[in-house]
């Protein structure tokens, strides 16, 4: 009971007092659990609804062009998400470094901001699910942009945050570090190391 209740504090903070949350996370008192199974829920909701949706809807979304898979290729392909995520969080506190000439945030740090935004994707996966099932076209893009576009803005406050650095660049940090990974995959697609249908699924997730 008292795990369920703390749950909860965490999950409300995520969402309405995010910047209560983040000075957790700069404090190193960082909820791993909490985390932990918030990416799991996440991960779980977002593949329910890429493995239900009709293929191609709809059209002219950032996801109708990724074709139509098993619930289990899009959680094995979340779990590989989940290791670029690590890359991630370890690119933005080397850049964190350069910028600053000192380390000031670890990678632990950068990697639960990364993860507390998931709850986005939680509420994109919801509300997106929503869309499909009254196959509202223009809602669904709504939401898919809407709060991807909050979900980066998240992720762009709790690196400021957290790393105690400038908006301008926290997000130079966030943009470089994506274009890293992205440019791994890349390679690893020209190499012949990645099939392309792989390469689309990574790029979306």
């Amino acid at each position: 009971m008292g795990t369920a209740m703390a749950a909860l504090g965490f999950a409300a903070e995520v969402i309405r007092r995010p910047g209560v949350f983040f000075a957790r996370i700069r404090a190193r008192e960082i909820p791993w659990i909490f985390l932990s199974g918030l990416y799991l829920v996440s991960v779980i909701a977002v593949s329910l609804l890429y493995a239900l949706k009709p293929q191609g809807f709809p059209q002219e979304s950032f996801s109708a062009d990724v074709g139509r898979h098993s619930f289990w290729f899009w959680m094995a392909m979340s779990f590989v998400g989940l290791a670029m995520t690590i890359l991630i969080a370890g690119i933005i506190s080397v850049l964190v470094r350069f910028l600053e000439g000192r380390s000031k945030v670890a990678l632990t740090q950068t990697l639960a901001v990364l993860l507390a935004t998931h709850v986005w994707y939680l509420v994109m996966a919801l509300a997106l699910g929503v869309a499909v099932w009254g196959r509202w076209a223009g809602v669904y893009k709504f939401f898919e942009f809407a709060l991807s576009l909050i979900g980066f803005i998240y992720t762009v406050r709790g690196i400021r945050q957290v790393a105690g650095i400038s908006a301008p660049k926290a997000l130079v940090c966030l943009l470089l570090s994506s274009l890293a990974a992205v440019s791994g995959l890349f390679a690893g697609y020209l190499t012949g190391l990645l099939p392309e249908q792989m390469l689309k699924v990574l790029l979306f997730i």
